[in-house]
């Protein structure tokens, strides 16, 4: 009988132990993890970003914009891309990147035409022969009310640019973006 208990204990004992550890990893602190780039993973390893790297995130011109801006822009409420990631209303924008520089994304959204979608953040990096290097992207739930979102990246070895898209996440996604912008470290200027 005694024995039997220890055993019961034991179980429950390991129970416990494997529910813990289960929800440390699907709590609010984890963070996907993305094979290109290295998220940042703690808040003490948040770096301040606040340099402005990328032209019109507000959409407010077509200037550093890609072609797909113009059938993008319907109205003065952002932009709307899909239905998919190969319409022709989604676009892009580069901006200059070093190896190890880190950024930070925010993106403004909501859907169109469904209640629900996905938008996502997107960068494909590239390096000094322009060779396409890997690519950094992290899907996120829109719904009909606007909602802010941002997402941490590290900048892969050898790159030397980043091409951020505005682009929904699924082949029958639309979103409406008013905001996608791209933070990076203040440049300290020389005297």
């Amino acid at each position: 009988m005694r024995q039997n208990i220890s055993l019961q204990n034991g179980s429950k004992v390991l129970i416990v132990l494997f529910t813990a550890i289960v929800m440390h990893g699907c709590g609010e602190d984890s963070k996907p993890v993305d094979q290109s780039a290295k998220p940042v993973q703690s808040a003490e390893k948040v770096p301040v970003l606040t340099a402005q790297i990328n032209t019109s995130p507000l959409f407010e011109t077509p200037q550093g914009w890609g072609a797909g801006f113009a059938k993008a822009k319907v109205d003065d409420k952002g932009v709307v891309v899909g239905p998919g990631a190969e319409n022709p209303n989604v676009f892009a924008q580069q901006f200059p990147a070093k190896a190890g520089d880190q950024f930070k994304l925010i993106a403004r959204a909501s859907s169109a035409g469904k209640p629900n979608a996905k938008g996502r953040f997107q960068i494909n990096w590239i390096d000094k022969e322009s060779k396409f290097l890997s690519v950094s992207m992290k899907a996120f739930d829109v719904t009909t009310e606007e909602k802010t979102f941002e997402y941490f990246i590290t900048a892969p070895a050898g790159a030397i640019a980043g091409t951020l898209y505005v682009v929904p996440d699924g082949q029958e996604d639309v979103v409406r973006y008013t905001e996608m912008r791209v933070l990076g470290k203040e440049k300290v200027k020389a005297n």
